[in-house]
This record gives structure tokens, C-alpha cells and sequence, in this order.
């Protein structure tokens, strides 16, 4: 009879001991729209994760992880022999945006790295029909090795919104 092989899961693979999804955007959309934490993590910060305890964590904590470095991917699949597929989060956002629940005004709080990361955001997305009120905008500020906003976490308490998009990354804000 001989060994039998291992089931290969097509949805999701293990990299770095992170579950990544190996699907389409539209797919991801469809698996966190009931709830959820989807992040884009890129290879800078994924070549950190042995080192960052706090990052690693928001990574096993996340309840959607996608394969944005083509890095990882090229490598994953030369070395696996696989055929796992990037899906950069500029591909995630663009597909999200175009959820008209996503569109409407006030039903996505947007987090931005800096004035002028939104400026950016705000125009991009105002170019494809999607206005942002002042109060579902917010920047994130630099913060230190503990992460602790209460101003945040008071917005989201008020707001409630489905969608929050963060546009951040880097070191702690990514985080």
C-alpha cells in the first residue's frame, strides 16, 4: 500500500508558521465579511518575526493572513514546488472598494499613517468615487514599543464600523 500522501490544503498554506490564504481577493473578502482581522504583512516585517514577539503575535492573533511578498511567495514555491499565487493588498483593497457597503460614507473608518499618507488615500479614493468623512479618518500616531491607543479604541467603541481599513506599516504602527 505505501505511505499515503499528505493532504494538501488549497486555501491555506504554512509559511513561517503563519497560515497564509492562498486564495483570490474576492474570496478573502467573502471569508472575513462576517467579522474578522485580515493583514497584509510584507517581507521587511516578515524577515523580523523571529526577532518581534509583538509582531509575530499580531500575525498568529489574525484571522486572514495574505501572501503580499512576492519574496516569500517566489521563494515558498521554489522551494515547496507549489504554485501558491501573491495577492498584494493593493489587489485586496481595490476589490474591497468596490463593495458598495465599503463605498457608502460612514460605514468605514479609514486608519492612515500620516497628514500626508491621507491626503494620498483620500485622493486616490475620492478618484474612485469613495468620500471619507472627517470623523470615520484616523491618523495613527508613531507609537512606542507598547502599543496602547485609547483614542482609538474609543473611536471604534463609538463608531462600530464593519470595515476598518488600516493604510499603515512599518515597524510598531504595523503592529
Amino acid at each position: 500500500m505505501g505511505n499515503p500522501q499528505p493532504a494538501i490544503n488549497r486555501t491555506h498554506r504554512t509559511i513561517l508558521g503563519i497560515s497564509f490564504f492562498a486564495g483570490e481577493a474576492s474570496e478573502a473578502i467573502a471569508a472575513i465579511r462576517g467579522g474578522g482581522l485580515l493583514v497584509s504583512p510584507a517581507a521587511p516585517a516578515l524577515k523580523d518575526m523571529d526577532r518581534d514577539a509583538g509582531y509575530r503575535d499580531a500575525l498568529l492573533g489574525a484571522d486572514l493572513v495574505i501572501a503580499d511578498s512576492a519574496l516569500m511567495v517566489m521563494v515558498w514555491n521554489f522551494l515547496q514546488r507549489d504554485s501558491l499565487h501573491r495577492l498584494s493588498g493593493l489587489k485586496y483593497l481595490r476589490e474591497l472598494v468596490l463593495q458598495p457597503d465599503v463605498r457608502q460614507s460612514g460605514n468605514t473608518l479609514w486608519i492612515m499613517a500620516s497628514p500626508s499618507s491621507a491626503a494620498t488615500n483620500l485622493q486616490w479614493l475620492a478618484e474612485n468615487g469613495i468620500s471619507v468623512d472627517p470623523e470615520y479618518r484616523y491618523i495613527a500616531p508613531i507609537y512606542a514599543s507598547v502599543i496602547a491607543d485609547r483614542d482609538l479604541l474609543a473611536l471604534l467603541d463609538r463608531l462600530r464600523p464593519p470595515p476598518v481599513i488600516t493604510t499603515i506599516g512599518g515597524a510598531t504602527q504595523d503592529r
